[in-house]
């Protein structure tokens, strides 16, 4: 499964223009195993509430990120 999602104004930039291709496809299209495998990797995703884990994955990296800074700060 696959999709794409952008900003009016990239897509002004990007695709609106003359000769740009507008087509996005995927490899596994019209395969109904690949399909069926897409499923069942949505319905784990939501039963493990992946976007909360990637929310708290995302706090611990911005807090690890900001002590590497401030060590690096009274390094230098």
């Amino acid at each position: 499964m696959s999709a794409l999602l952008y900003r009016d104004a990239i897509y002004q930039v990007v695709f609106a223009r003359p000769g740009c291709a507008k087509i996005h496809g995927s490899t596994f299209g019209g395969n109904r195993l690949a399909l069926r495998c897409g499923l069942h990797m949505l319905e784990a995703l939501r039963g493990l509430d992946a976007p909360a884990r990637a929310a708290g994955q995302s706090d611990y990296l911005r807090r690890a990120c900001r002590t590497v800074r401030l060590c690096w700060r009274a390094w230098g």
